[in-house]
């Protein structure tokens, strides 16, 4: 899921080209197509460009284009990337309020990547990824099977794409980081993994 999100957002994001290329071309022939606010100094080159022609006057040369269309493409990656910052730490937000409040709720969530020291997980609503350390998997030992890619608690395999319910555990902000536990595991026994990734007590140690 982390991989197809990653997909889209580089799709969605516009790569300006002094060429005839795609979509986002600022050298079009007779067509052009912004709508995005933060897209409007693209749609000014293109307006500026429709004037001068209109008016038999000097338009911008392509040698002309190729610095605007980089600046625009360099604009445009650092406003989604503020943009995505932004929610991410909304959401850090959200999380840390449920557990002041003592009140974590239940989140579907599937594995996006195994470590000898836990799973990856990816929120499915809030598409939010954290870890589950190994001590929080199962009261069960855990190994972890490196040529399969898993960790096994008993008939339990926790691999990509397994499907599981997770809460927050513990959000830290100044590493952008969430820890979460399976769903069933007593508030109180929630651990703080993160700071060392090592599992806790002999009989979860991953193998």
């Amino acid at each position: 899921m982390h991989i197809r999100m990653a997909v889209l957002r580089s799709l969605m994001r516009a790569v300006y080209s002094a060429e005839e290329t795609g979509h986002y071309g600022l050298a079009k022939t007779y067509y052009a197509h912004f709508t995005s606010p933060i897209r409007r100094y693209p749609d000014l080159i293109v307006h500026r460009q429709l004037e001068a022609l209109l008016s038999r006057k000097h338009a911008y040369s392509k040698p002309e284009l190729i610095p605007v269309a980089i600046a625009c493409s360099q604009t445009e990656q650092t406003a989604d990337e503020a943009e995505r910052a932004l929610s991410e730490i909304k959401k850090f937000r959200y999380l840390e309020q449920q557990l002041k409040d003592r009140k974590p709720q239940s989140y579907d969530a599937v594995v996006v990547s195994v470590m000898n020291f836990g799973i990856f997980v990816e929120l499915v609503d809030l598409q939010l990824q954290g870890l589950v350390h190994i001590s929080a998997l199962s009261t069960s030992f855990v190994s972890h099977d490196r040529s399969a890619k898993c960790l096994r608690a008993g008939k339990v395999t926790f691999r990509v794409g397994t499907k599981l319910k997770v809460r927050p555990a513990k959000v830290d902000f100044d590493k952008r980081q969430v820890d979460f536990v399976m769903a069933d595991t007593p508030v109180a026994t929630a651990p703080e993994s993160r700071a060392t990734h090592k599992p806790h007590g002999k009989h979860r140690r991953a193998r």
